[in-house]
Parts: C-alpha cells; structure tokens; sequence
C-alpha cells in the first residue's frame, strides 16, 4: 500500500484572519465549511475501502469455485470411453462425440479465463492511504484549524481519486471473471454430462 505525499506549500496556510477590532469578535476560520466537507471525505474513503473488500470477497468466492469444479467434474470425465467410441468408427457417435468434446474444451477456455481475471483482480492492490509522518509537520501542527482541514481534504480527494480508479479496473475484472465463470460452469455441467451419456450410448 502506497503513501500519498502531503503537499506543505500548497495545501496548509498558517496565514491567520484579521480580527473585528471593534466588536471583539472571535477569529474567524478560513474555511468555514472544511470540518464538513473532511467528514464527507472520510466517508467517502471508507466506502472504498469497503468496496474494494468487497471485490476481494467475490473473488476469492469464485476462484475456490473455480477449484472446486475442476476437481469434482475432471476426474468423472470418461476419457477412455471417448477413445473406445473414436476407436469404434461408427460416425454418428464420432460427430456427437466431437461436438461434446468442444463444448467441454470451449468450458475449460472459460474456466480459466475467469481464473485468470479473478486472480489479477485480488492481487490489484496499489492502494494509497493517508501519509500520517507527514502529519507531524511544524507547518501543519502551527496552522489555522480549518487550513490544516482544507489540506487533509485535498489529500484525501487525490487518495480517493487514486483508489477509485484501482477499484473501477477491478471491478471491471470481477465482472467480467463472475460472467466466465458462469459460462464455463455451465458448459462444464452439460459437457460431463453429455460425455458420459454418449460413451455409454456408444460403447
């Protein structure tokens, strides 16, 4: 997980308000509306951080999915029964056989694609977070309240824009691996199928 750099010289001001001499008043922030607008950009960076767990759930729901199936479906394959009916010569079963053979082979392809694009997108984890050394900062720790807020929004805004474009490719990477998914399940599931009913069928 990276930092993100806070910027001193743009982002804090200890420039200070001019006071109302004559009624004594309170000084008055730079930035009246920073302490909500902070809260607001809090929020915003948990929801995607709760996003991008999320995403990381699905994926790993999948990819054990994924295992799964391959481990239950390949090993009832009847592979020596498909070499015995090809053996056979009758043609019929060969066509049927040969048409099976590629939907099974097409549910592999599929299967492995969604594992693919659900590994990348666990793995995509370059988020930034806020950079707290920064923190300790004479600049920051002696500036006006509501201008130490005004930086810590900025530096919120680029964390946000940072992780919600990670989030974004990830979860175009979800999506599209959940869509595989399905796909080569099914094919798998009609694929094993048919195979076993057709072996039986021709042997």
């Amino acid at each position: 997980m990276k930092k993100t750099k806070l910027k001193m010289g743009v982002v804090f001001s200890t420039e200070k308000p001019q006071k109302d001499i004559e009624n004594k008043d309170e000084p008055k922030p730079l930035y009246p509306s920073a302490p909500v607008l902070l809260e607001v950009a809090k929020d915003e960076y948990t929801k995607e951080r709760e996003r991008s767990n999320s995403l990381d759930n699905k994926s790993s729901v999948f990819i054990s999915a994924i295992i799964a199936m391959v481990t239950i479906f390949i090993p009832i394959i009847p592979f020596k029964e498909v070499m015995t009916v090809y053996a056979s010569g009758n043609n019929v079963s060969i066509s049927i056989l040969t048409i099976i053979s590629c939907i099974f082979i097409t549910a592999v392809a599929y299967l492995i694609a969604a594992f693919y694009k659900l590994y990348t997108a666990f793995k995509l984890k370059a988020y930034s977070r806020v950079c707290f050394d920064d923190l300790q900062d004479k600049d920051i720790l002696a500036a006006e309240p509501s201008a130490a807020q005004k930086g810590l929004i900025d530096h919120y805004c680029t964390i946000l824009n940072t992780n919600e474009n990670i989030n974004n490719e990830k979860a175009d990477k979800v999506s599209l691996g959940l869509k595989y998914s399905i796909i080569g399940f099914s094919l798998l599931v009609l694929s094993a199928i048919s195979l076993i009913i057709i072996t039986n069928i021709g042997g």
